[in-house]
């Protein structure tokens, strides 16, 4: 009986003698010497040259990625690779076939890391602010812009459903979409510049209004203060650094003759979170007030209180019916939710300007009066909310 052995080495035999039937197998050339593996040392120095050439290439992508790490060392460690790397590239034009390529398929501008940051305009001490109300008609509309961080979505697409229709045609969006920055604000203009980034729209689409929702996100450290430090919450100079940031933009958006509407954040369910909130709401609250008739501060926060000042997913609304306001992480708002703070963005508007006298029939003596604006939406909250 054949062995194990002897039947493993007749199988191979006639394995190879059916592979190579009618054909000789390959030889290797006599004075060929024979292949060495490279050693792991050598793979390795390659792998390590790929990389940093390969690095050298995406360079500027590598340090906008490293900016936009969250604040703490592996930031800290990020940016210390990242910015001499991105100097490396810049100097070689390793970065060039990068930038070429985003041209060619129109995302210029992808790595731009802008910082630069607007402060207040002051006015002489002679100017005053009109208070006469601009007049818009359904053939002189009101043009407005929406936009903001995430709270500014749901809010946005309902002023965006129910203004036209609410307004008789009166006003208008410039875009039928709300420009809604996830995760954006003025802390971190290293990750979304928002005053360059409304520089350019309003320029591209020249907006009577520009509705604002922002501050969300703002609850962290403030990087690249002046001196390019970074300033903590706990820090003193947080809230006039933050205070110099949003009268910056305040005085940017308005410098061409438009008015800012900015929205401030509604209370959440964190009460820690509701707290730093309130603080930012405070900011714009006192920072518009020193631009009356140019900047209108919509207040949120009371929106959503219940009778006790509290946070609560539902409140009943004019009905008396219980409306879930919020969503289920505590801090977003529903479209019932949304429909309210449209309202009260569009009484501010109705408060402010004049979109009702076109109605008015020319007759001698006048023998009706222009109907009230009503609001675009109904279904807010009853309860009577307490001061913020």
């Amino acid at each position: 009986m054949a062995s194990p052995t002897t039947r493993r080495t007749s199988r191979a035999s006639r394995s190879s003698r059916s592979r190579w039937s009618g054909v000789a197998p390959p030889v290797a050339p006599a004075d060929e010497p024979p292949r060495r593996p490279m050693p792991a040392g050598h793979v390795l120095l390659v792998g390590i040259v790929c990389l940093f050439v390969g690095s050298l290439f995406n360079a500027p992508g590598i340090e906008k990625t490293a900016q936009g790490q969250p604040i703490g060392w592996r930031r800290d460690v990020g940016r210390a690779f990242a910015e001499p790397l991105a100097d490396v590239s810049h100097f070689l034009h390793t970065d060039r076939p990068r930038l070429w390529l985003q041209s060619a398929l129109g995302r210029e501008g992808d790595d731009e890391i802008n910082v630069s940051l607007p402060s207040p305009t002051t006015l002489p001490p002679s100017a005053t602010t009109t208070t006469i109300k601009m007049v818009f008609a359904p053939d002189d509309q009101m043009r407005i812009w929406v936009g903001g961080d995430s709270l500014a979505i749901i809010p946005g697409q309902s002023v965006l459903d129910n203004f036209p229709g609410a307004s008789q045609g009166v006003i208008d969006p410039v875009v039928n979409a709300v420009d809604g920055q996830v995760a954006t604000g003025l802390s971190r203009p290293e990750i979304f510049n928002w005053p360059e980034h409304l520089k350019d729209e309003t320029k591209r689409l020249d907006p009577d209004i520009v509705i604002l929702t922002l501050g969300s996100n703002d609850d962290q450290p403030l990087t690249n203060a002046p001196g390019g430090e970074t300033i903590g919450q706990d820090n003193a100079d947080w809230v006039p650094e933050y205070r110099r940031r949003i009268g910056g933009l305040m005085d940017q958006v308005t410098s061409g003759g438009r008015t800012l509407i900015l929205v401030g954040i509604p209370i959440v369910r964190d009460p820690g979170r509701s707290g730093e909130y309130q603080v930012i709401n405070t900011i714009y609250k006192e920072e518009a007030k020193k631009r009356r008739g140019r900047v209108l501060f919509v207040d949120t926060y009371p929106l959503f209180l219940t009778p006790e000042g509290a946070y609560s997913d539902y409140l009943p609304n004019a009905a008396g019916e219980l409306v879930r306001y919020r969503e289920g992480d505590g801090i977003h708002l529903t479209r019932a939710g949304g429909d309210v703070v449209s309202e009260q963005i569009f009484k501010t508007i109705a408060e402010n300007f004049d979109i009702i006298s076109w109605r008015e029939e020319v007759t001698t003596p006048p023998t009706t009066t222009a109907p009230a604006t009503s609001a675009p939406a109904t279904g807010a909250p009853t309860t009577a909310a307490p001061p913020s």
